[in-house]
């Protein structure tokens, strides 16, 4: 951990870089969590969390160009990138899983669609004929 090797050599930033890093584990296990248990919430959440490192992390980044070391901030920077890259696939992601209050696909089997007040009858298959009844072959 770069956040480490800064704090022992009396960075200023050190402790902020420690905390993105930090925060980077978190991220990746909560983006774990959503994807193992198809929580859209919790996809949903990451993403927002993402966003904030990301922020973050260029401003850090651009910091250390300034400040110290012009390739350790291009790597932040680029570390950046990467992370708009995997915020794209998990919100593709997120959006092809559906909620379960929505009574449509969720978590690998079809959820039952609750029949509230005021909403239309729902059809039946078994009993409701989209065409003209079959004809007997006698009549």
């Amino acid at each position: 951990m770069y956040g480490v090797y800064q704090l022992l050599t009396g960075f200023k930033m050190a402790l902020a870089t420690i905390g993105i890093e930090g925060g980077g584990v978190l991220l990746a296990l909560l983006v774990s969590y959503g994807v193992k248990e198809e929580k859209r919430a919790a996809l949903r959440v990451w993403e927002v969390l993402s966003t904030i490192l990301i922020v973050a992390l260029t401003g850090l980044g651009l910091f250390t160009i300034i400040k110290s070391s012009i390739s350790v901030g291009l790597g932040m920077v680029l570390a950046a990138g990467l992370q708009v890259y995997f915020l794209a696939i998990v919100h593709a992601y997120a959006t092809s899983v559906r909620s379960a209050d929505t009574g449509d696909y969720h978590g690998g089997r079809v959820a039952p669609r609750l029949q509230l007040p005021l909403d239309p009858p729902l059809r039946n298959p078994l009993t409701t004929t989209h065409l003209a009844s079959p004809q007997h072959p006698n009549s």
